[in-house]
């Protein structure tokens, strides 16, 4: 049995430079400086790391927008933020979200990559970015892409079924988006997953216990279908205690 933990939606600020300045950011400061800076304070994290360190789960996995401008620097900050978690031993999981891609570049590609890669320790990640952990397969999907101003949508990528293996004992997906809202029906199209049907049915023939997203910013549980389960973290700053589940042979769970 995997203990595990799930976060999203940390939306980290660093100081805006000059040289950073895009229509995105500029965009996403202005959010974050009337609104989200009163929402997203750092001690709420400190606070969600404090009561992962008492429940020690075996892994912690986070559905994306780490940062709120993408920027490099608050990439780093989060991994420090983070760092608690990691030098306990536990590792954590991430993928990222709209947010951390307002500024994509190599460079920045680059300082994300190696922060995924310090966070997760030493749990092997294959080329299709599937996680394995204990015996069991995690699916890291990264969904999100640079989008035009007022627009925060997704794209499926290349799923790769033949990277999953037959005697795994079960098997999760972690992704920044929804694929349905609670009434069944998808997110609009400006903020949605596009190709939201090809993880659909993706899903329904890799035999998933559940799939783990954010990006709406409360906490939400509804099916995708009879037997799978869709699963999104509020963010950080409402939820500040995260739950735990376990993930075993008979499916995914919340502990009470």
């Amino acid at each position: 049995m995997l203990k595990l933990a799930h976060l999203s939606d940390l939306h980290l600020a660093a100081p805006l430079k000059r040289k950073d300045l895009n229509a995105k950011r500029a965009l996403g400061y202005l959010n974050w400086h009337f609104r989200r800076r009163h929402e997203f304070k750092p001690e709420f994290l400190a606070q969600a790391v404090e009561s992962l360190l008492e429940k020690k789960p075996d892994a912690v996995l986070l559905s994306g927008d780490l940062t709120q401008h993408g920027l490099a620097e608050e990439f780093l900050l989060a991994e420090k933020m983070l760092e608690p978690l990691t030098r306990a031993g536990i590792p954590v999981l991430a993928v990222a979200g709209n947010h951390d891609y307002y500024g994509w570049d190599e460079e920045t590609a680059a300082v994300f990559a190696a922060v995924q890669q310090r966070l997760r320790l030493d749990v092997e990640v294959d080329e299709a970015n599937v996680a394995r952990l204990g015996g069991y397969e995690i699916l890291l999907l990264e969904q999100a892409c640079q989008t035009p101003l007022f627009c925060s949508y997704g794209q499926v990528r290349e799923l790769i079924k033949q990277t999953l293996r037959p005697d795994a004992k079960g098997r999760i997906a972690v992704g920044h988006y929804p694929l349905v809202r609670a009434d069944g029906k998808p997110l609009p199209f400006f903020c949605g997953l596009r190709g939201n049907e090809v993880l659909t049915r993706f899903f329904s023939e890799i035999n998933l216990s559940a799939y783990l997203c954010g990006h709406i910013h409360f906490g939400l549980t509804c099916p995708i279908s009879p037997s799978l389960p869709q699963i999104a973290a509020g963010s950080i700053d409402k939820i500040i205690n995260p739950p735990l589940y376990t993930l075993n042979a008979k499916g995914f769970a919340r502990l009470p």
